[in-house]
């Protein structure tokens, strides 16, 4: 679970326990990327004593943390099976609030509410009281079907839920969520697929008009993706996640716009085939 804040503003790093070593790595690479001025906090939960609900410790400072003091300690950390997701989130917004701080707060977990909690509710309780978060949550390896709860609070959260299915996933995605500051406006860009008039997954990378270098990256998960970018034209790739089948689809000279939110559909339908019989 992590929380990030670009430098030179302190950033708090929140992280459940990894239950494998690739996990482990994969986190590990992610906050090596982070800037080297970049302060980050680290806190893990259901990692000291298996059943206990309020097993939450802050394993590196908000204020003073560093990328060597995070990864040191993500190397320590050993699952014990409690996900105490409501009461965890509850402690490092507890944490911003006394420390008047603001952070963006990504939580990683490959399990479910296990304690009762309802984490969606302690998201709304804490916006509606004025702290200023974004929060962000990454499920690894989580049924379509037991993530409800997890989309809510990262809705409220006014973040955004996203799936990893394996290791590979779970570095794309925080890669992604690391990008995404509580600095950053309101997305201005809404992007949707569709393959045959149905929802398609795809992962979009953002460029400057004319540049090969990527800026920005997101994921639709089967729906509307907001993204913030400043005013001015972009091009875009598309790559279908859902059929190894469709090809990826480039769209040039993209307009963004400061004030208004811009829409685009980007349908992988190549083309329509017309039969006209003559006898």
């Amino acid at each position: 679970f992590l929380m990030i804040r670009r430098p030179p503003r302190s950033t708090p790093l929140y992280s459940s326990a990894a239950s494998d070593v690739y996990k482990r790595q994969v986190l590990t690479g992610s906050v090596n990327k982070l800037s080297d001025d970049q302060k980050i906090g680290f806190v893990a939960y259901g990692h000291r004593t298996k059943g206990d609900c309020e097993d939450v410790e802050f394993l590196v400072d908000i204020e003073n943390g560093s990328k060597d003091l995070v990864t040191q300690s993500i190397t320590k950390i050993k699952p014990l099976g409690s996900t105490p997701l409501a009461f965890s989130v509850l402690q490092v917004i507890e944490k911003l609030r006394s420390t008047n701080t603001k952070a963006t707060i990504i939580l990683l977990t490959d399990g479910n509410e296990s304690c009762n909690g309802n984490l969606c509710d302690v998201v709304k309780a804490a916006k509606k009281d004025g702290i200023d978060f974004k929060l962000h949550i990454i499920g690894f390896g989580l049924k379509e079907g037991d993530t409800e709860q997890l989309q809510c609070s990262a809705t409220s959260g006014d973040g955004q839920y996203f799936d990893a299915a394996n290791a590979a996933g779970l570095s794309e995605v925080l890669d992604q969520a690391t990008n995404t500051t509580v600095d950053d406006p309101p997305g201005n860009l809404s992007l949707f697929t569709i393959t045959n008039g149905n929802p398609i997954e795809a992962y979009i990378k953002f460029y400057n008009s004319g540049s090969t270098n990527s800026i920005k990256a997101v994921r639709t998960y089967k729906d509307t993706a907001f993204v913030y970018l400043p005013a001015g034209s972009y091009d875009i790739e598309v790559k279908p996640l859902d059929n190894s089948d469709l090809n990826i689809i480039s769209v040039k000279g993209l307009e963004v716009f400061e004030e208004k939110i811009t829409h685009k559909t980007i349908s992988f339908d190549g083309s329509k085939l017309t039969v006209n019989t003559l006898n």
